[in-house]
């Protein structure tokens, strides 16, 4: 389990295939990050075939990073 790039860069692998899943505590640009990384690294991951944050969260995430830029 990784939790953000720095762990990705420090991951070693020994098995061909590599996937990966998100959990929803991280934000989208942390998720977005991450799996950037990780694809960097291993070329051959595959993820889900949708995207695995839920709409909810990914609905909050968005609304709150609009009410910050709007705030200042």
């Amino acid at each position: 389990m990784v939790s953000n790039v720095a762990e990705v860069e420090r991951c070693e692998c020994p098995i061909r295939r590599v996937a990966y899943l998100t959990q929803t505590t991280l934000s989208l640009d942390e998720a977005r990050d991450i799996i950037h990384a990780l694809k960097v690294k291993y070329p051959n991951i595959v993820g889900p075939h949708s995207q695995d944050i839920c709409y909810a969260t990914e609905n909050r995430q968005v609304a709150v990073r609009n009410v910050a830029h709007n705030a200042g």
